[in-house]
């Protein structure tokens, strides 16, 4: 495994800390199954118990990926991170161009003319 490679997946590993919004619950799990791959391997242990909900979503997210190179789930969280980072600037972005023209447009511009 390369340097440069590894440091590219913790670069993204501190990426994620620093979105404005934390991603949803899917993608969390993507993200937490392709972290443990790249760094453990394949998947092991027992499968936790259904009362266990979250530990047992983990689990069954992290064995999708049996099979897959520790090299190549470091690739595909480095670009999952890459897409949530993309997407987040651009929110960003989107935010602060609303705000710009909800400052520039005029009070009551909106509303009706009145006759007086």
């Amino acid at each position: 495994m390369s340097e440069e490679l590894r440091e590219q997946f913790e670069e993204a590993a501190q990426g994620v800390l620093e979105l404005s919004k934390p991603p949803d619950d899917l993608v969390k799990l993507q993200l937490y199954a392709l972290y443990k791959q790249a760094q453990e391997g394949d998947c092991k242990g027992k499968r936790p118990s259904a009362f266990n909900v979250v530990a047992r979503a983990k689990h069954d997210s992290w064995k999708t990926l049996v099979g897959t190179s520790q090299e190549a789930a470091m690739r595909q969280y480095i670009d999952l991170v890459n897409a949530l980072k993309e997407a987040d600037e651009q929110g960003n972005e989107r935010d602060a161009e609303d705000r710009a023209r909800s400052a520039e447009e005029e009070p009551g511009k909106d509303e009706p003319e009145r006759d007086e």
